[in-house]
């Protein structure tokens, strides 16, 4: 960098046998000057995974996704969101031509633009962006990182909540779309993410199972994996099945808006800062406070939604017998229409029936004792006695 703190740009561009001519500007010098400006259009997969490997240098990218098989689709992501081949960024980085932390932070605001929600984007693809470069012999400070990348954690914009049994129940009810009224059912006893359940397939979907069951790619890691399915929601799925294409014909943006516009015209939910009490994933906590209130093995329950970091996917590893065991007591729970989805309260209900037998006993006992002291002052003025209320009352 020259004198007057003018910035050194450095330019990455994708090799043009990969038919990638993006141009992905890089303004590295004070922090006043660090900035950048990129081309909207993405890199494609195949851009740097050419059938040739990578002219120049070694193939980085390949050799990573092999020893990441069981995070292929995740690794794809993070590679498309970079500034070009990623392996010609790993070897200008090794140069000392490319800043790394700037690559960091160029690829988590691309996934930011995707979509992503923050804690996916920096507790999840950065992590994994970390390892692709210690993969690469590059090693990022995480303090140095969090510094770079400034506070990026989640502001609470809203205070939202959880469906009651009772609601789920006034949604599936009132929704006057077929198509709707099962897309509540199914993501309210799935846990399934709404663009998870807007790719289904009836070829995903196996009801003469035991227990019923579909299979569906994870949005975020895109691994495939099991969610059983109540016997209620499969008899509804029967009802409605047609051919071999997507169960659902909805997009995720006109999903969201009819489930919306049930909200509001049933009067449900209400303005809290930013957004609303009650929304569309409202249905997944549903999924997952209800199974939680059943008491139903929490690792199981991450397992079902699809969280695979942790403890859930490098060490719970139950056997199909334990996990059906596990699903008949959670079905229970998740049954919204049939007299079993009530017998998971059936203790509740038993102390609230007991406590109010005491209240009346209580009341009773305290009746009798005036019933006795009126009986007495009578006896005492010669009034003709009463019947003695006390022997009779326990007689009864």
């Amino acid at each position: 960098m020259g004198n007057g703190g003018e910035a050194e740009i450095t330019s990455i561009q994708a090799s043009p046998e990969h038919n990638a001519p993006h141009n992905y500007i890089f303004l590295r010098g004070n922090a006043e000057h660090r900035s950048w400006a990129r081309s909207s259009a993405r890199i494609e997969s195949q851009s740097f995974m050419n059938s040739d490997g990578f002219h120049g240098g070694m193939n980085w990218a390949e050799r990573f996704l092999e020893s990441m098989a069981d995070r292929h689709y995740a690794v794809m992501r993070l590679f498309r969101c970079f500034p070009g081949d990623p392996n010609e960024v790993v070897e200008r980085i090794k140069r000392g031509e490319v800043d790394p932390y700037d690559v960091a932070r160029l690829v988590s605001e691309r996934l930011r633009d995707e979509g992503l929600a923050p804690k996916t984007v920096y507790g999840f693809y950065l992590f994994l962006l970390k390892r692709f470069f210690l993969f690469c012999d590059i090693e990022l400070s995480s303090a140095r990182l969090r510094i770079r990348l400034g506070n990026r954690k989640a502001k609470a914009v809203r205070s939202d909540r959880a469906f009651t049994v009772n609601e789920v129940r006034r949604l599936i009810l009132a929704a006057q779309s077929p198509q709707l009224r099962l897309l509540i059912h199914l993501l309210a006893t799935t846990g399934l993410r709404i663009s998870e359940a807007i790719s289904l397939t009836w070829n995903n979907i196996m009801l003469e199972d035991d227990p019923p069951r579909l299979w569906v790619i994870s949005a975020k890691s895109g691994e495939r994996r099991e969610v059983f399915l109540t016997r209620e929601l499969a008899e509804e799925l029967r009802r409605q099945k047609r051919g071999d294409e997507k169960v659902f014909s909805y997009t995720k943006a006109g999903a969201i808006n009819a489930f919306s516009y049930l909200l509001d015209r049933l009067g449900m939910r209400r303005k809290i800062g930013r957004g609303y009490d009650l929304h569309l994933h409202s249905l997944r906590k549903f999924f997952k406070t209800r199974l939680e209130e059943a008491g139903i093995n929490p690792l199981f329950i991450e397992k079902w939604m699809g969280h695979v970091s942790g403890v859930v996917h490098a060490y719970f590893k139950p056997t199909k017998k334990m996990e059906i065991e596990e699903w008949r007591k959670a079905e229970k729970a998740l049954t919204l229409f049939s007299e079993v989805s009530d017998s998971l309260h059936e203790e509740e209900k038993m102390e609230k029936l007991e406590k109010e037998v005491k209240e009346l006993k209580a009341a009773l006992s305290s009746v009798l004792a005036q019933l006795e002291k009126l009986q007495y002052m009578r006896h005492a003025e010669g009034s003709p006695s009463l019947v003695p209320l006390k022997s009779k009352a326990h007689t009864s």
